[in-house]
């Protein structure tokens, strides 16, 4: 019911934007905050802020940006690359994007290695193979992608540098 109402809810805002003739001024962004899991693994899981599983931290992100041709990418991006998108590609920012953030543009179109993800209680690298969970006191778990334990527990350059971006902002 709930995508449902959603859906209900993107059509009228779509079908102002039109009648208005404001599409071809008007960047629209349509994303979510998390995934929602229905024991996708069969661990049991329900709903979110459970694990780091793609089925909690996939998010639908369909962007609507006038001038520019109707694309599909299927490179990884994140949550925060669609404000450093913003700042540079919408507002005109010319600042190197590291100053205000640590994402990049949507329209970079980079394969990269993995992504910080984190839960109320949680951070997580989130590589391609792996999630390497650290709780509040920096113990480290090491899990597959279906949330079942994994033995390699290798301390890969992507962790030191996600430790280092987790400490980029703090004064």
């Amino acid at each position: 019911n709930a995508v449902y109402d959603s859906d209900k809810n993107i059509q009228k805002i779509w079908k102002i934007l039109e009648d208005k003739k404001l599409l071809d001024d008007t960047i629209v962004v349509f994303t979510s905050d998390h995934g929602e899991e229905f024991n996708d693994n069969g661990l049991n899981y329900w709903g979110h802020n459970g694990n780091f599983t793609d089925a909690q931290i996939k998010i639908p992100l369909v962007v609507h940006w006038p001038g520019r041709a109707s694309k599909v990418f299927d490179h990884l991006t994140t949550a925060y690359d669609v404000s450093a998108t913003m700042m540079t590609d919408a507002l005109g920012c010319e600042n190197n994007q590291g100053d205000f953030s640590v994402g990049k543009s949507l329209f970079e179109v980079t394969e990269e290695e993995w992504f910080l993800c984190g839960s109320y209680q949680n951070t997580a690298v989130v590589e391609k193979n792996r999630i390497v969970i650290m709780n509040a006191a920096g113990v480290l778990e090491f899990r597959q992608k279906n949330y079942k334990r994994t033995t390699d527990t290798t301390r890969t350059a992507n962790l030191w540098q996600a430790i280092e971006m987790m400490g980029k902002y703090r004064r």
